[in-house]
């Protein structure tokens, strides 16, 4: 079994703590020793995260293995069910849980979900019968794995796209100045 825990305090105040348990057959005695053996042996973990006292994620995952080497999967990032299966298979062994304040009342759910982006590919294709370069150029759409906030009131946002600094401008400067007071 691994645990790790950290607390982040200025002037008495708790601005993040957090924790994390696995459980596992393996003990590596360094970061390096963390390989693909060590990966195919996480058994159930944990982890628990309070920012500012304000919101809180609990996770908690039956088979820790299986959302690792989901993540990892090599995957056709131009197949859209290639990318969902891989977001599928890390959902299905884990559960992310928000909340706010330190109550117990759910607020949103944390998951792996398919985000897509246009890409325009371009190049030279060698042309035998005209024997001449000639330029092409094609618009396709890349999947990727992003995680996604899901709300109680079922409105579901891209973790990237929903805590911007912009939208969480007073919270990202308040992080920011407790940050440059501990750094000093």
């Amino acid at each position: 079994m691994a645990q790790v825990s950290m607390t982040v305090k200025k002037d008495g105040r708790t601005i993040l703590t957090a924790s994390a348990l696995a459980n596992t057959a393996l003990t590596p005695t360094s970061i390096e020793d963390v390989d693909e053996d060590v990966k195919n042996e996480l058994k159930a973990g944990s982890i628990d995260i309070d920012i500012l006292g304000k919101i809180q994620l609990k996770g908690r995952s039956s088979n820790m293995s299986t959302v690792v080497n989901a993540l990892d999967a090599k995957t056709d990032r131009y197949n859209y069910d290639s990318v969902k299966g891989q977001a599928d298979k890390a959902n299905g062994a884990m559960n992310v849980t928000m909340f706010y304040n330190g109550t117990s009342v759910t607020r949103g759910w944390l998951n792996f979900a398919v985000d897509s982006k246009e890409m325009r590919n371009w190049g030279y294709n060698y042309n035998p019968s005209t024997q001449q370069w000639e330029e092409y150029s094609e618009i396709k759409t890349k999947y990727e794995l992003t995680s996604a906030i899901n709300f109680a009131d079922g409105s579901s946002y891209f973790v990237e796209k929903y805590f911007t600094e912009d939208a969480f401008k007073s919270l990202v400067d308040q992080f920011n100045k407790l940050y440059d007071e501990v750094e000093d």
